[in-house]
Order: C-alpha cells, then sequence, then structure tokens
C-alpha cells in the first residue's frame, strides 16, 4: 500500500495541485469513513448541477458556438476545468483569445483541426509558463490525449480510443 506522503507527491510531480489533492482525499476519506456522502442523491445531484453550471455547460456551449466537434468539446472542458474561465491571465478565456490570433474557429470558416491545434498550444503555452493557477502545470493530457486524438483526426472522439494520461495507458473500444 502506497503512503499517504508518497501519493501526495507523486500527484505533486504530475501537476496536480494541492486542492485536487485535497479534494480526492476527502472523497476517499468521505466512502473509507463509511459515511458515503456521494451516495445521497440529493448530494450527488447538487455536486453535478454545480459542475454543469460552472463547467460543462458553458464549456460546451463555447464550443458548438465555435463550430467544434466533440474533441473541441472535450478540450475546452478540460481547460475550463484546469484552468478557470474569466480572470486568470491563463484562464479558458484567455487562452481561446490567443488561440484565435493565431486561426480561425470553424464558425469564423477555419478549420477546426487547425483551430484546435491553435488552442492546444495556447494552452499548454499559459500553462508552461506557470501562469495557470501560479504554478508550471503538467501538460500531459494536453500530449498524450487531446494532442494525440487531433493527430488521428479524430475530432469525433470515435471509439476505438487509446490514449495516455500520467503514464498510464486507458482505451475505449468500439
Amino acid at each position: 500500500m502506497i503512503s499517504m506522503s508518497k501519493l501526495i507527491k507523486r500527484s505533486r510531480g504530475r501537476g496536480v495541485t494541492l486542492v485536487e489533492i485535497l479534494i480526492v482525499l476527502a472523497i476517499v476519506g468521505l466512502i473509507a469513513g463509511g459515511i458515503a456522502v456521494f451516495a445521497i442523491p440529493k448530494f450527488q445531484q447538487a455536486q453535478n448541477d454545480e459542475m454543469d453550471r460552472l463547467y460543462f455547460n458553458p464549456a460546451v456551449a463555447q464550443a458548438k458556438a465555435d463550430g467544434l466537434h466533440a474533441l473541441g468539446q472535450f478540450a475546452y472542458f478540460d481547460a475550463m476545468v484546469t484552468n478557470g474561465s474569466a480572470t486568470d491571465p491563463a484562464g479558458f478565456n484567455a487562452v481561446r483569445a490567443a488561440a484565435m490570433k493565431q486561426a480561425r474557429t470553424p464558425a469564423q470558416g477555419g478549420d477546426e483541426a487547425t483551430y484546435i491545434n491553435a488552442f492546444l498550444n495556447a494552452r499548454r503555452a499559459a500553462m508552461q509558463t506557470g501562469v495557470a493557477h501560479g504554478e508550471i502545470r503538467d501538460t500531459s493530457r494536453i500530449d498524450t490525449e487531446q494532442q494525440a486524438f487531433l493527430a488521428k483526426g479524430n475530432l469525433n472522439l470515435n471509439a476505438p480510443l487509446s490514449w495516455q494520461t500520467y503514464g498510464d495507458t486507458y482505451h475505449i473500444a468500439d
């Protein structure tokens, strides 16, 4: 069994923030403690509603307005969750604006793959400058997930899908 300090050190080495670690530890603690708050339907619904309101709905709505398919929607959602939205210089809106200086969205008549590549590059640059949440963040989710799907031209995220995240390999069959 891995010790808590090793788990935290390993997670931090992969670019996971302390807040993200604490959230996971709180969830694990609640479940392990037998409290199982997350099994309470009203709590689950409130959690899902808040996630939808803050991240999923705005990301998907903007992606659709920009003419993006599933990969673009995924990239926007991931950026919204990890980078935040409006006020942070490395937030979603700033990353999107930087990408739009490099390529037009499909809704503007641009090529979708070219725009998504510009968005992922802008996001990676923002994260590597240390501006995203005040620290340099691991970009492997961009590099080994989203960029990999883009390189294969899989804009609709059609199965089968194979990717790596933080060194772990995942596969979704047909």
